[in-house]
C-alpha cells in the first residue's frame, strides 16, 4: 500500500489533505503542518510518527517547498532509512 503526507507551512497541508477527502474520501493521506517556531528537527518527529504506524509500506512525502525549507530537510532524513519512499515537492526561484 501506498500512504501519503503533505508537509507544508501553516494550514495549507490540511488544506489540501480536507481538498483530497472531499474528492476521494477516506484515502491514504495524512497532513503535517509546520507552524512557527519548529524546526526541521520538530517536523521529522512528526514525519516519523506517521510512518512508523504502516512502517512496511510504501510513502509519498509531498512539501510545498523543495530545496532547503525545513518541510524538505525533515522529509530527507527519510531517504536513508529502509522504507520504500518518495517525495515531491514544488521549486520556487
Amino acid at each position: 500500500m501506498v500512504n501519503a503526507i503533505f508537509c507544508a507551512h501553516g494550514k495549507l497541508a490540511c488544506a489540501m489533505l480536507e481538498s483530497v477527502q472531499m474528492v476521494y474520501g477516506n484515502a491514504n493521506v495524512e497532513a503535517v503542518e509546520f507552524v512557527p517556531g519548529e524546526n526541521a528537527g520538530d517536523i521529522a518527529v512528526k514525519l516519523e510518527k506517521l510512518v512508523s504506524i504502516h512502517n512496511q509500506d510504501k510513502w509519498l512525502i509531498a512539501v510545498d517547498l523543495q530545496c532547503g525549507s525545513n518541510a524538505c530537510d525533515a522529509q530527507s532524513s527519510f531517504a536513508g532509512n529502509q522504507r520504500p519512499f518518495s517525495a515531491a515537492g514544488a521549486r520556487t526561484g
